[in-house]
This record gives C-alpha cells, sequence and structure tokens, in this order.
C-alpha cells in the first residue's frame, strides 16, 4: 500500500543541497580519523587507507604475513621511519600512574599492623573489613601499593615495620 509512496518520494529532487558540499561531507564523514601522529605525517588523503598503511611500513593484514614465494624472504616496505618512530614511542619509558586511594591505605596500615603482613585470610575475617574483601583482593591491594615505592614506604611507617625518619610526619604521607 504504501510502497507507491514511497517510490514518489524516493524519485523527488532535494533541492536544497549543495551537492558539492555534500560530497564534501561525505568524503570526511568516511575518512578514517588516524590518531598515530606519526601516521599523520605521512598519510595522503588520495591514497586508499590500504595504500597508506603500506607506504607507512606497516602491514594492512595481519594474515598476509608470509615469504614472497619467489625470493623466498621478506617484502621490505617502503617507508622505515614511521615503524621506527612508532617503535620508539612504544618502548620509551612512561611514568607509573598507579596510585592508591588513602582509604585502602588506612585499611591496609590497620590490618597489616593488627594480623601481620601475610595473614590475608585473617584479615579478610576481619569484623573492620567492612566492603567484605577476599583474601585474594587484600592481597592485591597489597601488591598494588607495593608497586608505588612512595606509597609502600609509607604504609611501611603506619604499621611501624619501619622507622619514621626525623621529620616526617606520617598525616602527610597518606
Amino acid at each position: 500500500m504504501g510502497g507507491q509512496a514511497k517510490r514518489r518520494r524516493a524519485n523527488r529532487k532535494k533541492i536544497n543541497i549543495n551537492p558539492k558540499r555534500a560530497r564534501q561531507k561525505l568524503k570526511r564523514r568516511n575518512a578514517p580519523r588516524v590518531a598515530c601522529e606519526q601516521l599523520k605525517a605521512v598519510w595522503n588523503e588520495e591514497h586508499t587507507f590500504r595504500r597508506n598503511i603500506e607506504e607507512a611500513g606497516l602491514l594492512y593484514d595481519a594474515n598476509k604475513l608470509e615469504l614472497d614465494p619467489t625470493q623466498k624472504k621478506l617484502v621490505a616496505p617502503a617507508k622505515y621511519e614511521v615503524v621506527e618512530k612508532i617503535e620508539m614511542e612504544a618502548n620509551a619509558a612512561r611514568r607509573d600512574r598507579s596510585f592508591m586511594l588513602r582509604d585502602d591505605m588506612m585499611f591496609l596500615a590497620k590490618m597489616i599492623s593488627k594480623h601481620g603482613i601475610d595473614e590475608w585470610t585473617a584479615m579478610a575475617r576481619d569484623p573492620d573489613n567492612l566492603y567484605q574483601l577476599t583474601p585474594k583482593q587484600i592481597k592485591g591491594l597489597y601488591k598494588k601499593c607495593q608497586k608505588v615505592p612512595t606509597h609502600y614506604n609509607a604504609l611501611m611507617m603506619a604499621c611501624g615495620l619501619q622507622p619514621v625518619p626525623d621529620g616526617y610526619s606520617l598525616d602527610a604521607a597518606k
């Protein structure tokens, strides 16, 4: 019943649309957004996505990583600089952004001073364990704290397992 009306609407010309602007908008919408700075530098808008990736020395399809049958060796990429820059960025040292919440530090300090370092089950059964953390969760909190030296030193000082240096306040460490 409504098929004829749909066909009529589909054939009707849209008057208010600038075709050039519509094409540009479609092109922008379909263009891939490249987040990598190294790829942006060598990206060519006139080439296809696949060609840009292969010219940058990257592999478009991981399943196609095979030897060239005539030469029996890997085909060399065109631009090594992009690959080297990406590898350098990936291997660069990053600042460790892990941190502990103040409440978690206080909870761990309380539990360790009460039960000792390796008594995870006793800590889990303690009435002060308000959030009912399991032994593995408490141990995970402790390991997370060990990864950040400043937090770990503050925790050991709060538990009394490490001497507090002169002029150091435990309140500032938490």
